[in-house]
């Protein structure tokens, strides 16, 4: 949602008078930043604030004895389109290119 569609955000950002001093108008800069640093970071994650990203996953060994280097993936979510094995996208661990087509 843009700044300037929030009423409460108006509502603190528009001048009283002309004679508000230097003290308010720096106070409204400040909460305006704030918002916008807020709103930027939350959306930077991924999703509006969602849990995107990636994690790593751990070395193991298998029953047969096989060891398994350590990965990394995406996280799990409700979309095949941002796994890096997905055809269009790169793997930014390995720069392997993504081969499947998503269901």
């Amino acid at each position: 949602m843009p700044l300037a569609t929030c009423d409460w955000a108006a509502t603190i950002l528009s001048p009283r008078n002309e004679a508000d001093g230097e003290g308010n108008i720096i106070k409204k800069l400040i909460l305006a930043g704030t918002v916008a640093l807020i709103a930027t970071s939350a959306f930077a994650r991924g999703g509006g604030g969602g849990h995107g990203g990636s994690h790593s996953i751990s070395g193991y060994f298998r029953s047969s004895g096989t060891y398994v280097r350590p990965s990394g993936a995406t996280n799990p979510n409700r979309t095949q389109f941002d796994n890096y094995s997905t055809k269009g996208n790169v793997n930014p661990y390995s720069g392997a290119v993504g081969t499947k087509t998503p269901k």
